[in-house]
């Protein structure tokens, strides 16, 4: 992903909002980063209900 995407989606609210550690350093909470990956899984379960997946 691009990081001008990434920072898009931040603005959007897509994504969760970085923590600033210092001048050149950003960082995102682990539990944030979590979540989305959850939030990706479940959306991707969702689109392959019923489609006939590889499981």
């Amino acid at each position: 992903m691009a990081q001008s995407a990434w920072f898009r989606g931040i603005a959007k609210g897509r994504y969760p909002k970085p923590v600033k550690l210092g001048p050149g350093i950003t960082a995102w909470r682990g539990s944030d980063i979590q979540a989305l990956i959850d939030q990706f899984n479940r959306q991707a379960e969702a689109a392959n209900d019923g489609k006939g997946g590889t499981e």
